[in-house]
């Protein structure tokens, strides 16, 4: 199962305890990264049929695009339909 991790924003840890940081509704509380306002926000991490980890970035404020891109691979992984992305870069002589 794949996942989409922002990479503009982590939860913030306690320096004392080492544990992710809870707000008042028991929510994590996020920081900025170093990777904030630069490149694409969002990044699908998923693996493909042989096991190997493919992702795919998407730019702020695409995150339902994210999501349905996840939501596509991993249907047509399970209905036998994947086809890896780069298999339409090979140069044929």
């Amino acid at each position: 199962m794949g996942h989409i991790q922002d990479r503009w924003y982590r939860p913030k840890k306690d320096p004392e305890t080492g544990e992710i940081a809870l707000n008042a509704r028991g929510k994590p509380v996020l920081e900025k990264t170093q990777l904030y306002g630069v490149g694409m926000r969002y990044r699908v991490r998923y693996l493909d049929p042989d096991g190997r980890e493919k992702a795919r970035s998407f730019p702020d404020k695409q995150k339902k695009r994210a999501e349905d891109f996840l939501i596509e691979v991993e249907s047509d992984k399970r209905e036998g339909k994947y086809v890896d992305p780069r298999a339409g870069q090979v140069t044929f002589e």
